[in-house]
């Protein structure tokens, strides 16, 4: 019996997502061709390994069986790679990070200038991603780890503990709540907001919040970075919700107030996610440790 590697893939993609059509998106391959791999790869084993229905396919007995070896050998070229990567002086070297604007913003670029200095031959490669992306990119090994939301899903992966922080509320000093000493997020949900975008954990967070008091948030615009919440709240064109990190250190030059939320889901974790420690780089491996350790002495 002979597996293509490639079927394989499509085949734990279609696992994955729960839909021969989805996968095919996410694979780039046009969906009779993806499907005539599934066919395939069931004409190998004799039997189905997809359950078809209208709203995709559920894996069967079989199936689940084919996904664990399959998922295991690609773990195993994994490990191949990764172990002859390090007789390679390029590779071994390099490190893939992605983190979501939290953990960059919060303390990062002073552990990485530390672990830098103690790892000269060592470079990262950086870039600031939504947490639900990270950890796509973590699972297909486009990163080797990741900085993320506790609260976002990340099945299947390893997690190691990073940084916490709290949630406050960002209002124009003349505001009815700027002076108060915290304030309960119900309590905001009269008045216009400026909100990240729809895929961002805060949002994410206040929109479940909002709908757990029967109401919406009163988004009167949407933006992409922390700098910007602060400039519209300056401009005064609605309040907004941020980390405590990235709000208190400019209240007094932007002349805003930040007042802590007194909600449980204001305390934020954030934590480094790998897809396995053992596969990736032994410089990953490192800044893994170096992080972990680094935020804990704080």
């Amino acid at each position: 019996m002979r597996y293509n590697l490639t079927s394989l893939k499509m085949f734990i993609a279609v696992v994955e997502t729960g839909s021969l059509a989805k996968a095919a998106e996410r694979e780039n391959i046009a969906p009779s061709a993806l499907s005539r791999r599934i066919s395939d790869l069931e004409e190998l084993v004799g039997t189905s390994l997809l359950d078809r229905h209208n709203n995709g396919a559920r894996v069967t007995p079989a199936g689940e069986t084919l996904e664990r070896y399959a998922r295991s050998v690609f773990l195993t070229f994994e490990r191949m790679r990764v172990e002859l990567s390090e007789h390679g002086k390029g590779e071994r070297g390099h490190v893939r990070l992605f983190s979501n604007s939290s953990g960059i913003m919060d303390s990062l670029s002073t552990y990485l200038q530390v672990f830098l200095s103690a790892h000269p031959a060592v470079a990262i490669h950086l870039e600031e991603w939504s947490s639900p992306y990270i950890v796509r990119a973590v699972r297909e090994g486009t990163a080797d780890l990741g900085i993320i939301n506790a609260a976002v899903p990340h099945e299947g992966l390893m997690t190691f503990p990073y940084n916490s922080y709290r949630l406050v509320l960002v209002a124009p000093a003349s505001h009815p709540l700027a002076r108060r000493e915290q304030v309960d997020f119900s309590e905001t949900l009269a008045y216009d907001q400026v909100g990240f975008h729809n895929g961002s954990a805060i949002f994410s967070l206040a929109s479940r919040a909002a709908q757990a008091n029967g109401q919406q948030l009163k988004i009167r615009m949407q933006v992409t970075s922390f700098d910007a919440v602060r400039e519209m709240v300056r401009a005064n064109i609605g309040i907004a919700i941020l980390p405590e990190f990235a709000a208190a250190p400019y209240a007094q030059s932007m002349g805003y107030a930040w007042v802590p939320l007194s909600d449980s889901w204001a305390a934020i974790e954030l934590k480094i996610c790998v897809r396995d420690i053992d596969t990736i780089p032994s410089a990953a491996r490192k800044l893994v440790s170096h992080l972990t350790d680094a935020a804990h002495a704080v």
